[in-house]
């Protein structure tokens, strides 16, 4: 499953990972730009379903277009 870009929705996504045996894995986000980005994905890592989660992404789309 891959999620928006939302922190609350990637802890949710890992906990649903965790009751349904039918979800595999668990594409999260987080801000990679943030300074606590690591803190962040130890926590989401560290929280229930935490082994689920495969990957993030920033998702750039969402990022202003500086022109």
């Amino acid at each position: 499953m891959q999620c928006i870009a939302s922190l609350p929705e990637t802890a949710d996504l890992l906990a649903l990972a965790d009751e349904d045996p039918l979800i595999g894995a668990v594409v999260g986000w987080t801000d990679l730009t943030a300074a606590d980005a690591g803190d962040t994905l130890d926590a989401l890592r560290a929280g229930t379903g935490g082994s689920y989660l495969r990957a993030v992404r920033h998702l750039v789309q969402e990022e202003p277009d500086p022109r």
